[in-house]
């Protein structure tokens, strides 16, 4: 009964969080968070954003708890209530409310910081945990939790805004791309890697050809694509060989079917 009374509890201030809106104070006769708690006067944009992001997995993780505990007791009716509401969550669009402006490609990757790096690691975590692993292949893997994948993508985001010279930047927005690339968002996954690749010319991540890939397939701007594939393979086709032979032969269609390449 412990349990359960903590989940209820934890669930009730959730809620009790959405709730209030843009007020100040939540004035109900259950009152139990204030504007206060949250230091709204010191909080940045990317504070609020990565505490909700926060928030949403702490719902998620309280209603699979409930839903287990009515499991294990028996308890079929609630069971059914908690798992329509557990399905309902993913019918909810979530926003990215701070990837509306992407820095410019005068950005460089330049110097290690230890916060940088250590939200870079906590950031990778959170996608690890997402079940959308760093992948280099030309197929994306499955993700089991959106909302552990936006925190990392927001993290990565902020990473790229409070350490604009650090060394993880171009590792940050190849990872952010590839996030958007899963949400099917192509023109924002494009520019992340394009970012990658402009940040550090020489970044370990196989930007280029995933940019190329996009162009090619999602965006369907062939004769950019070519080029860029063509510039892929110069750059990484060394060590990403799958990659490689991929783009050998989208080179040798392209070469044949787009005007400008004739």
């Amino acid at each position: 009964m412990a349990r359960i009374a903590s989940v209820l509890t934890l669930i009730v201030i959730i809620i009790s969080c959405v709730g209030c809106g843009t007020n100040s104070t939540y004035t109900g006769s259950n009152s139990m968070i204030s504007a206060s708690s949250y230091d709204l006067p010191d909080a940045s944009e990317i504070d609020l954003v990565e505490k909700v992001a926060k928030s949403r997995i702490e719902y998620q993780t309280s209603l699979e708890i409930l839903a287990d505990y009515y499991a294990r007791t028996g308890n079929n009716r609630k069971l059914s209530w908690s798992q329509k509401e557990l399905s309902s969550l993913t019918r909810f669009p979530q926003y990215n409310y701070v990837q509306d402006v992407i820095p410019g490609p005068e950005l460089k990757a330049r110097m290690a910081d230890p916060e940088a790096t250590a939200l870079f690691l906590d950031a990778e975590r959170n996608q690890r945990d997402s079940g959308l692993i760093p992948f280099v292949g030309i197929t994306m893997p499955y993700a089991s939790s959106s909302n552990l994948l936006r925190l990392a993508l927001d993290q990565y985001t902020r990473l790229i805004k409070r350490y604009p010279t650090s060394d993880k930047i171009d590792d940050a927005a190849f990872q952010a791309g590839y996030i958007h690339e899963h949400f099917k968002e192509y023109d924002l996954a494009f520019t992340y890697y394009q970012r990658s690749y402009q940040w550090d010319s020489m970044t370990p991540h196989p930007a280029r050809f995933r940019a190329a890939y996009l162009l090619d397939n999602r965006l369907h701007r062939k004769a950019e694509a070519l080029q860029l594939y063509q510039d892929a393979l110069a750059v990484e086709g060394v060590s990403y060989f799958k990659w490689k032979e991929y783009a050998d032969q989208r080179i040798q269609v392209l070469t044949n079917t787009v005007p400008s390449a004739r």
